[in-house]
């Protein structure tokens, strides 16, 4: 498969707004049913007789299938496109959310939720991806639109499915989020392919191919199973980690974020209720107002990206501190009022990290790799949600309490940005002994130079390989990557 001509450029607008629109509610109504699940689970402990630890299960399988989904989607759309994936994501979430609505045993409801969860991946992950073909010059200010929606499906989703559960039962509300889910179907055939998302499709492919070509390559003792999952590694995106170094440690800064994010959020409300002694209608409150300031920093980090206020990666870090210090603050708030400040402050920077990760990566891969490494985002992600979620439940079983809870949620935060910090020093010393590599040298002096090499002192010499800086310090190679121009997909 061969590409051919330029890349095309974006339209930045006219029927990008709809298709921005249109990815604005994929992420209000399926994130914001995984967030709001945490009301059907007080619906089925009842109903089925068993206790949170038996209910909670189905966070977990939702937490973890569906960014394992994500990262197939991340495979799957380079290939087919953004729509026929989403198409099939939303028909699979619709089947599996009314089905479950007839569940007569807790296992019903378990198997049901992993099909719900894969179906929510492969709707998601190309929702947010396509949003890159249609913007470019102000992809900043797309990408905060499109993430927005979860902290406003936060706000939204959770008291309309209580409302729906005390209005129909549980069984109605289900068969009546099953058809809310339709709308997702409706967004995902607006996502019209375009000449842009073709040209990269074409470049993925190619990209894989050449991926795999290399992996055989001065290797015949692989065996053909050992291939078969290079082969696959490659085709979901995960070689990605290994093969752009910076990527893999935002991978990793990634993974930290979402340990100190979901569990954060699950366990804010029974912490003020448990510890702080907050009135349950006050403490339903704090889980909105972390939904608001979500809402607001995944919205705003855009703009204040495209008004080159702050970086990408500064924002990236110094949201992930922030965050870090609204979990330590959260254990000393006893009061309404402190610990409503430590929900909005942590819903907003906690937001605004989630959603500048998709930029951070851009910075750091190339065009057509974009769409595979959000599916391996996702996947981090979830993990990093299941062992966070474990973590704090299981120091809470032990200590009565969620002040260690907490305060290892903001460690997870610390480290996620401390990780990005580290790579931001790196890559800044590398680019300044370049630089000063590139200053010691005289042009137009070649005699001079030939004389240098002949004599072997040489002291500095650099060059430039596929994107990577090559410098020869005292006779040690030495690389470093140089910073990718932002990209838009």
């Amino acid at each position: 498969m061969k590409q051919s001509g330029s890349e095309p450029s974006a339209v930045d607008g006219g029927f990008g707004w709809i298709v921005l629109s249109a990815s604005f509610i994929n992420q209000v109504i399926l994130l914001g049913y995984v967030k709001a699940a945490g009301v059907l689970f007080v619906e089925w402990q009842e109903y089925f007789h068993v206790g949170s630890k038996e209910v909670g299960w189905v966070g977990i399988i939702l937490a973890f299938c569906g960014p394992l989904s994500g990262l197939i989607a991340g495979g799957l759309t380079p290939r087919f496109g953004s729509r026929p994936v989403s198409l099939v994501g939303g028909v699979t979430t619709i089947i599996a959310i009314a089905v479950t609505s007839f569940s007569s045993e807790l296992w019903h409801v378990y198997a049901l939720s992993t099909v719900t969860a894969i179906g929510m991946g492969l709707a998601f992950q190309p929702s947010i991806t396509v949003v890159g073909f249609y913007f470019k010059k102000r992809i900043n200010i797309a990408n905060g639109v499109a993430f927005s929606g979860v902290g406003a499906g936060i706000i939204v989703v959770p008291p309309l499915l209580q409302f729906l559960c005390n209005k129909f039962q549980w069984r109605g509300a289900l068969l009546i989020c099953g058809a809310l889910m339709l709308i997702t179907v409706v967004c995902a055939l607006l996502f019209r392919p375009t000449d842009r998302e073709r040209y990269f499709m074409l470049k993925s492919a190619d990209e894989r191919k050449a991926s795999n070509e290399n992996s055989n390559n001065g290797h015949p003792v692989i065996t053909f199973i050992s291939t078969k999952i290079i082969n696959l590694c490659n085709y979901l995106g995960l070689d990605l980690i290994w093969r752009y170094p910076r990527f893999g440690m935002l991978a990793l800064s990634y993974s930290l974020a979402g340990f100190g994010y979901y569990s954060s959020v699950v366990f804010f409300s029974s912490r003020a209720v448990h510890d702080a002694k907050i009135p349950k209608q006050d403490a339903s409150f704090l889980v909105s107002a972390i939904g608001v300031g979500s809402l607001i920093g995944r919205a705003g980090h855009g703009f204040l990206i495209h008004s080159k206020i702050i970086g990408i990666l500064q924002l990236y870090v110094v949201s992930g501190f922030v965050a870090a210090v609204s979990c330590f603050l959260n254990p000393l708030s006893k009061a309404f009022l402190s610990l409503l400040l430590c929900a909005l402050s942590f819903g907003l920077f906690s937001g605004a990290l989630l959603a500048v990760s998709l930029m951070c990566a851009r910075l750091f891969l190339p065009t057509e790799s974009i769409s595979r490494s959000f599916g391996v985002l996702i996947l981090v992600n979830g993990l990093g949600i299941v062992f966070g979620t474990f973590t704090m439940g299981y120091l809470n079983d032990v200590t009565g309490n969620y002040t260690l809870s907490f305060i290892s949620a903001g460690i997870g935060f610390m480290m996620s940005s401390s990780i990005i910090l580290l790579d931001m020093l790196i890559n800044a010393t590398c680019r300044k002994q370049t630089s000063d590599a590139e200053g010691d040298q005289k042009p137009g002096d070649a005699e001079a130079e030939e004389e240098k090499a002949l004599r072997g002192t040489e002291t500095e010499q650099t060059s430039t390989k596929e994107g990577t800086e090559v410098a020869l310090v005292f006779g040690e190679e030495k690389k470093c990557m140089i910073q990718e121009p932002e990209t838009s997909v």
